[in-house]
């Protein structure tokens, strides 16, 4: 398949679930039963997230950048639909909500990296694109690390784990800004 055809593929299947998502919901509120209908609702909506983030990796297929990382994004975005779909519909204690959030947020992650590697190249945008990359990496996996079952203890260390996943994560939405204005001003200089 073409790139094109895939990029393309993809925003209709992100307008469609959009759009699908905002008639259910009007419905589920003017005349449904809200309770009946939320896995519909949330399986549009989980479509709309993972054809966002599978559209946002392939912009570096059109770039002829990073090519296996975004077929690996766009992987991730197809399996993690799939795996959040099945956890929608398969309420109870055996749902594989531990899965599906880590999808979730390996999806978004790469899809966030993309957006950043497909920026104008220079040596100083390169080099804020891949520091951050490095921000979004931690924070990742910092929230990986929340979901899976391990203990954190409320004082002590933990503090400090909260305190680090915030400082990364103010570093990973300032590398996000500042990157691509770095990209517009390293022209104009």
């Amino acid at each position: 398949m073409k790139t094109t055809n895939i990029r393309k593929v993809l925003l209709i299947t992100l307008i469609s679930s959009l759009s699908i998502s905002a008639l259910i919901a009007i419905v589920m509120f003017l005349v449904g039963n809200i309770t009946d209908q939320w896995q519909l609702l949330f399986t549009t909506l989980v479509l709309a997230g993972f054809s966002l983030t599978g559209f946002c990796s392939s912009v570096l297929i059109d770039k002829r950048r990073y090519m296996p990382f975004a077929y690996i994004g766009i992987a991730i975005a197809i399996i993690g639909f799939v795996v959040n779909t099945y956890t929608i519909w398969t309420p109870g204690p055996n749902s594989p909500w531990n899965y599906s959030l880590t999808l979730a947020i390996i999806s978004f992650s790469l899809a966030h990296i993309s957006l950043l590697a497909s920026a104008k190249s220079s040596r100083v945008v390169n080099t804020s694109a891949i520091i951050t990359s490095v921000f979004i990496i931690i924070v990742a996996g910092m929230l990986i690390h929340l979901i899976w079952p391990f203990y954190i203890n409320s004082s002590g260390p933990a503090t400090y784990f909260y305190r680090l996943l915030g400082v990364f994560a103010v570093l990973d939405v300032l590398g996000t800004i500042v990157t691509p204005l770095l990209g517009k001003f390293s022209s104009k200089i």
